[in-house]
Protein backbone atom coordinates (compact mmCIF):
# COMPACT_ATOMS: atom_id res chain seq x y z
CA UNK A 1 0.00 0.00 0.00
CA UNK A 2 1.37 3.12 -0.92
CA UNK A 3 1.00 5.00 2.14
CA UNK A 4 1.21 2.15 4.77
CA UNK A 5 3.47 3.09 7.76
CA UNK A 6 5.71 0.51 9.64
CA UNK A 7 4.89 0.81 13.14
CA UNK A 8 8.42 1.15 15.67
CA UNK A 9 10.25 -1.95 15.79
CA UNK A 10 13.52 -2.86 17.01
CA UNK A 11 16.16 -5.87 18.07
CA UNK A 12 19.22 -5.91 19.62
CA UNK A 13 20.86 -5.16 16.43
CA UNK A 14 18.60 -1.66 16.71
CA UNK A 15 14.97 -0.49 14.26
CA UNK A 16 14.10 -3.17 11.70
CA UNK A 17 11.43 -2.32 8.68
CA UNK A 18 13.15 -4.55 6.05
CA UNK A 19 11.22 -8.09 5.91
CA UNK A 20 8.26 -6.99 7.90
CA UNK A 21 4.72 -6.58 6.45
CA UNK A 22 1.11 -5.32 6.64
CA UNK A 23 -1.85 -7.85 7.59
CA UNK A 24 -4.46 -5.86 5.85
CA UNK A 25 -6.49 -2.81 6.60
CA UNK A 26 -10.12 -2.60 7.22
CA UNK A 27 -11.81 0.52 6.34
CA UNK A 28 -14.84 2.66 8.03
CA UNK A 29 -17.17 4.71 6.08
CA UNK A 30 -17.23 7.48 8.60
CA UNK A 31 -20.37 9.25 6.95
CA UNK A 32 -22.38 6.25 7.26
CA UNK A 33 -21.55 5.90 10.71
CA UNK A 34 -22.30 9.55 11.22
CA UNK A 35 -25.27 9.60 9.21
CA UNK A 36 -26.91 6.42 11.01
CA UNK A 37 -26.05 8.50 14.29
CA UNK A 38 -28.04 11.71 13.38
CA UNK A 39 -30.93 9.51 11.95
CA UNK A 40 -31.67 7.29 14.74
CA UNK A 41 -30.75 10.14 17.41
CA UNK A 42 -27.33 7.75 19.04
CA UNK A 43 -24.47 9.52 19.81
CA UNK A 44 -21.50 9.04 16.94
CA UNK A 45 -18.50 8.26 19.23
CA UNK A 46 -20.80 5.62 20.39
CA UNK A 47 -21.44 4.43 17.29
CA UNK A 48 -18.01 4.41 16.26
CA UNK A 49 -16.98 2.62 18.76
CA UNK A 50 -18.68 -0.26 18.12
CA UNK A 51 -18.13 -0.04 14.53
CA UNK A 52 -14.05 -0.49 15.42
CA UNK A 53 -15.55 -3.37 17.52
CA UNK A 54 -16.63 -5.21 14.38
CA UNK A 55 -13.63 -3.71 12.70
CA UNK A 56 -11.18 -5.90 14.93
CA UNK A 57 -13.24 -9.03 14.53
CA UNK A 58 -12.77 -9.04 10.98
CA UNK A 59 -9.36 -8.28 10.95
CA UNK A 60 -9.02 -11.46 13.88
CA UNK A 61 -10.77 -13.56 11.63
CA UNK A 62 -8.52 -13.43 8.83
CA UNK A 63 -5.41 -13.35 10.68
CA UNK A 64 -6.96 -16.50 12.82
CA UNK A 65 -7.24 -18.16 9.34
CA UNK A 66 -3.70 -17.53 8.39
CA UNK A 67 -2.18 -19.42 11.52
CA UNK A 68 -1.09 -22.45 10.60
CA UNK A 69 0.18 -21.21 7.28
CA UNK A 70 3.75 -22.99 6.07
CA UNK A 71 6.24 -21.10 4.46
CA UNK A 72 6.57 -23.52 1.90
CA UNK A 73 3.04 -22.48 1.48
CA UNK A 74 4.54 -18.67 -0.25
CA UNK A 75 8.87 -20.16 -0.50
CA UNK A 76 9.97 -16.56 -1.47
CA UNK A 77 8.10 -14.83 0.49
CA UNK A 78 8.95 -16.95 3.93
CA UNK A 79 11.42 -19.22 3.04
CA UNK A 80 13.88 -17.47 0.57
CA UNK A 81 14.30 -14.02 2.58
CA UNK A 82 11.49 -11.86 0.57
CA UNK A 83 10.26 -11.68 4.25
CA UNK A 84 12.06 -14.17 6.48
CA UNK A 85 14.10 -17.24 6.37
CA UNK A 86 11.94 -20.01 7.91
CA UNK A 87 11.93 -23.68 7.75
CA UNK A 88 9.98 -24.65 5.33
CA UNK A 89 7.65 -27.01 7.51
CA UNK A 90 7.59 -23.79 9.78
CA UNK A 91 4.44 -21.85 10.51
CA UNK A 92 5.13 -18.29 9.51
CA UNK A 93 2.88 -17.35 13.07
CA UNK A 94 5.28 -16.09 14.77
CA UNK A 95 5.92 -13.13 12.55
CA UNK A 96 2.34 -11.96 13.71
CA UNK A 97 3.21 -10.67 17.01
CA UNK A 98 5.53 -8.31 19.05
CA UNK A 99 4.61 -5.23 16.45
CA UNK A 100 7.15 -7.32 13.94
CA UNK A 101 3.89 -6.55 11.46
CA UNK A 102 1.52 -4.04 11.66
CA UNK A 103 -2.28 -4.22 10.30
CA UNK A 104 -4.59 -1.36 9.86
CA UNK A 105 -7.90 0.08 11.02
CA UNK A 106 -8.77 2.54 7.67
CA UNK A 107 -10.82 5.35 7.53
CA UNK A 108 -13.21 7.18 4.53
CA UNK A 109 -14.36 10.65 4.66
CA UNK A 110 -13.60 12.36 7.68
CA UNK A 111 -14.54 15.86 6.26
CA UNK A 112 -18.30 14.26 5.49
CA UNK A 113 -18.66 12.64 8.48
CA UNK A 114 -17.84 16.09 10.30
CA UNK A 115 -20.10 18.28 8.07
CA UNK A 116 -22.91 15.82 8.63
CA UNK A 117 -22.52 15.70 12.76
CA UNK A 118 -22.16 19.67 12.46
CA UNK A 119 -22.97 20.97 9.45
CA UNK A 120 -21.16 24.42 7.87
CA UNK A 121 -18.42 23.77 10.31
CA UNK A 122 -15.14 26.16 9.73
CA UNK A 123 -11.95 24.37 8.87
CA UNK A 124 -10.60 25.42 12.15
CA UNK A 125 -13.67 23.58 13.82
CA UNK A 126 -13.33 20.98 11.81
CA UNK A 127 -9.49 20.46 12.70
CA UNK A 128 -10.82 20.07 16.28
CA UNK A 129 -13.36 17.74 15.67
CA UNK A 130 -11.27 15.57 13.20
CA UNK A 131 -8.71 15.31 16.22
CA UNK A 132 -11.29 14.19 18.72
CA UNK A 133 -12.66 11.12 15.85
CA UNK A 134 -9.30 10.04 15.21
CA UNK A 135 -7.84 10.34 18.87
CA UNK A 136 -10.68 7.87 19.76
CA UNK A 137 -9.39 5.58 16.71
CA UNK A 138 -6.18 5.85 17.91
CA UNK A 139 -6.43 4.98 21.31
CA UNK A 140 -8.81 1.89 20.66
CA UNK A 141 -6.06 0.59 17.94
CA UNK A 142 -3.66 0.80 20.57
CA UNK A 143 -5.85 -0.79 22.90
CA UNK A 144 -5.81 -3.92 20.52
CA UNK A 145 -2.17 -3.47 20.19
CA UNK A 146 -1.74 -4.01 23.57
CA UNK A 147 -4.26 -6.84 23.95
CA UNK A 148 -2.86 -8.65 20.51
CA UNK A 149 0.80 -8.39 20.21
CA UNK A 150 -0.17 -7.21 16.47
CA UNK A 151 0.98 -3.71 15.23
CA UNK A 152 -2.43 -2.24 14.92
CA UNK A 153 -2.41 1.38 14.00
CA UNK A 154 -5.52 4.24 11.77
CA UNK A 155 -4.93 4.71 8.01
CA UNK A 156 -5.91 7.13 6.06
CA UNK A 157 -7.32 5.03 3.71
CA UNK A 158 -6.38 6.14 -0.12
CA UNK A 159 -10.18 5.11 -1.36
CA UNK A 160 -9.23 5.14 -5.25
CA UNK A 161 -12.24 3.07 -5.81
CA UNK A 162 -13.41 2.76 -2.49
CA UNK A 163 -14.36 6.21 -2.36
CA UNK A 164 -17.72 5.88 -5.17
CA UNK A 165 -18.69 2.51 -3.37
CA UNK A 166 -18.94 4.30 -0.05
CA UNK A 167 -20.86 7.18 -1.18
CA UNK A 168 -22.89 4.80 -2.83
CA UNK A 169 -24.03 2.88 -0.26
CA UNK A 170 -24.81 6.42 1.36
CA UNK A 171 -26.76 8.01 -1.26
CA UNK A 172 -28.76 4.43 -1.31
CA UNK A 173 -29.65 4.49 2.28
CA UNK A 174 -29.89 8.15 2.70
CA UNK A 175 -30.56 9.53 -0.42
CA UNK A 176 -29.94 13.46 -0.81
CA UNK A 177 -27.16 13.26 2.03
CA UNK A 178 -24.53 13.86 -0.43
CA UNK A 179 -24.52 16.15 -3.41
CA UNK A 180 -21.62 14.28 -5.01
CA UNK A 181 -20.46 10.77 -6.00
CA UNK A 182 -17.52 10.17 -3.90
CA UNK A 183 -16.33 10.69 -0.20
CA UNK A 184 -12.86 12.61 0.76
CA UNK A 185 -10.26 9.97 1.31
CA UNK A 186 -8.34 9.96 4.69
CA UNK A 187 -8.60 13.15 6.74
CA UNK A 188 -8.12 15.78 3.96
CA UNK A 189 -9.47 19.53 3.27
CA UNK A 190 -11.96 18.40 -0.19
CA UNK A 191 -10.59 18.44 -3.50
CA UNK A 192 -12.83 21.71 -4.42
CA UNK A 193 -11.64 23.72 -1.00
CA UNK A 194 -10.34 27.24 -2.26
CA UNK A 195 -7.32 27.42 -0.15
CA UNK A 196 -3.85 27.85 0.09
CA UNK A 197 -0.93 24.81 0.55
CA UNK A 198 0.16 26.40 3.76
CA UNK A 199 -3.77 26.47 5.10
CA UNK A 200 -3.88 23.57 3.86
CA UNK A 201 -1.43 21.25 5.44
CA UNK A 202 -1.99 23.56 8.70
CA UNK A 203 -5.81 21.99 8.92
CA UNK A 204 -4.43 18.35 8.17
CA UNK A 205 -1.39 18.69 10.13
CA UNK A 206 -1.58 16.78 13.56
CA UNK A 207 -4.03 14.23 11.75
CA UNK A 208 -0.96 12.84 10.49
CA UNK A 209 1.01 11.81 13.14
CA UNK A 210 -2.18 10.59 14.74
CA UNK A 211 -2.83 7.70 12.07
CA UNK A 212 0.27 6.13 12.47
CA UNK A 213 -0.68 3.83 10.03
CA UNK A 214 -0.07 5.72 6.97
CA UNK A 215 -1.34 8.79 5.35
CA UNK A 216 -0.19 11.33 2.93
CA UNK A 217 -0.59 15.16 2.71
CA UNK A 218 -0.57 16.76 -0.95
CA UNK A 219 -0.83 20.00 -2.44
CA UNK A 220 -2.28 20.91 -6.24
CA UNK A 221 -0.12 23.64 -7.71
CA UNK A 222 0.43 25.16 -11.28
CA UNK A 223 3.12 24.17 -12.77
CA UNK A 224 6.32 25.35 -10.74
CA UNK A 225 9.41 24.97 -12.91
CA UNK A 226 9.99 28.71 -13.50
CA UNK A 227 9.20 29.18 -9.57
CA UNK A 228 11.67 27.30 -8.24
CA UNK A 229 11.88 29.19 -5.11
CA UNK A 230 8.11 28.66 -4.56
CA UNK A 231 8.22 24.93 -4.77
CA UNK A 232 11.47 25.28 -2.35
CA UNK A 233 9.39 27.32 -0.01
CA UNK A 234 6.53 24.46 -0.08
CA UNK A 235 9.11 21.35 0.21
CA UNK A 236 10.39 23.36 3.36
CA UNK A 237 7.13 23.91 4.94
CA UNK A 238 6.15 20.51 4.12
CA UNK A 239 9.27 18.86 5.83
CA UNK A 240 8.78 20.61 8.97
CA UNK A 241 5.20 20.13 9.47
CA UNK A 242 3.82 17.28 7.24
CA UNK A 243 4.69 13.26 7.95
CA UNK A 244 4.83 12.37 4.38
CA UNK A 245 3.63 14.84 1.38
CA UNK A 246 3.22 15.44 -2.28
CA UNK A 247 3.25 18.05 -4.52
CA UNK A 248 1.53 17.92 -7.65
CA UNK A 249 1.78 19.31 -10.59
CA UNK A 250 0.51 19.13 -14.42
CA UNK A 251 2.94 17.02 -16.81
CA UNK A 252 0.53 16.03 -19.91
CA UNK A 253 1.60 15.98 -22.96
CA UNK A 254 -0.38 15.53 -26.13
CA UNK A 255 1.14 13.70 -28.76
CA UNK A 256 -0.70 15.10 -32.17
CA UNK A 257 -0.15 18.65 -31.42
CA UNK A 258 2.84 18.85 -29.01
CA UNK A 259 0.90 20.42 -26.03
CA UNK A 260 2.83 20.43 -22.51
CA UNK A 261 0.69 21.61 -19.47
CA UNK A 262 -2.38 20.51 -17.89
CA UNK A 263 -5.41 18.40 -20.06
CA UNK A 264 -8.96 19.24 -18.91
CA UNK A 265 -10.58 16.84 -16.79
CA UNK A 266 -14.11 15.90 -18.02
CA UNK A 267 -16.60 12.78 -16.83
CA UNK A 268 -15.75 11.14 -19.90
CA UNK A 269 -11.91 11.00 -19.63
CA UNK A 270 -9.10 13.99 -20.45
CA UNK A 271 -8.71 16.06 -23.65
CA UNK A 272 -5.71 18.82 -24.85
CA UNK A 273 -6.47 22.07 -24.54
CA UNK A 274 -5.65 22.99 -27.31
CA UNK A 275 -6.66 20.14 -29.91
CA UNK A 276 -9.45 18.50 -28.13
CA UNK A 277 -7.52 15.11 -28.57
CA UNK A 278 -8.71 12.64 -26.33
CA UNK A 279 -7.32 9.00 -28.28
CA UNK A 280 -5.69 6.39 -26.29
CA UNK A 281 -2.21 5.74 -27.12
CA UNK A 282 -1.76 9.77 -28.65
CA UNK A 283 -1.54 11.03 -25.09
CA UNK A 284 0.32 11.44 -21.91
CA UNK A 285 -1.66 12.11 -18.80
CA UNK A 286 -0.30 11.70 -15.60
CA UNK A 287 -2.22 11.98 -12.17
CA UNK A 288 -1.29 11.36 -8.61
CA UNK A 289 -4.09 8.95 -7.11
CA UNK A 290 -3.60 7.36 -3.45
CA UNK A 291 -0.38 8.09 -3.32
CA UNK A 292 1.31 7.43 -5.95
CA UNK A 293 1.47 8.45 -10.01
CA UNK A 294 -0.68 6.90 -12.58
CA UNK A 295 -1.78 6.99 -16.12
CA UNK A 296 -5.81 7.19 -16.15
CA UNK A 297 -6.48 7.19 -19.81
CA UNK A 298 -4.27 3.68 -19.77
CA UNK A 299 -6.71 2.56 -16.38
CA UNK A 300 -9.64 5.12 -16.25
CA UNK A 301 -11.13 5.89 -12.74
CA UNK A 302 -14.36 5.23 -11.67
CA UNK A 303 -17.32 7.61 -11.79
CA UNK A 304 -17.10 8.75 -8.23
CA UNK A 305 -12.61 8.81 -8.68
CA UNK A 306 -12.75 11.07 -12.25
CA UNK A 307 -15.62 13.18 -10.61
CA UNK A 308 -13.30 13.94 -7.68
CA UNK A 309 -10.31 14.43 -10.29
CA UNK A 310 -12.45 17.16 -12.05
CA UNK A 311 -13.49 18.78 -8.94
CA UNK A 312 -9.93 19.74 -7.99
CA UNK A 313 -8.64 23.02 -7.41
CA UNK A 314 -4.96 24.64 -7.37
CA UNK A 315 -3.68 25.42 -3.79
CA UNK A 316 -2.86 28.98 -4.67
CA UNK A 317 -2.06 31.90 -2.24
CA UNK A 318 -4.72 33.37 -4.65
Amino acid sequence: MCRSFLSYFATEQGEKYDGRFNLGVVSLNLPMIAKDSVSNGKLFLEELYKHMQTAYQAHMLRINRLKGTKAKQNPVMFVEGALARLDPEETIDKLFYDGYASASFGYVGLYEAIQILYPNCSLEKYKAYGEKILTLMSEMSEYYKNKTGIGFGIYGTPAESLCYKFASKINDKFPGTLDKDYLTNSFHVPVDQQVDPFTKWNVESGFDFISSGGNIGYVETPNLKHNMQGLEALINYGYENIHYFGINQPVDQCLKCGFHGEFTATAEGFECPDCGNSEEGTINVIRRVSGYLSAPNSRPFNKGKMQEVVNRVKHTEG
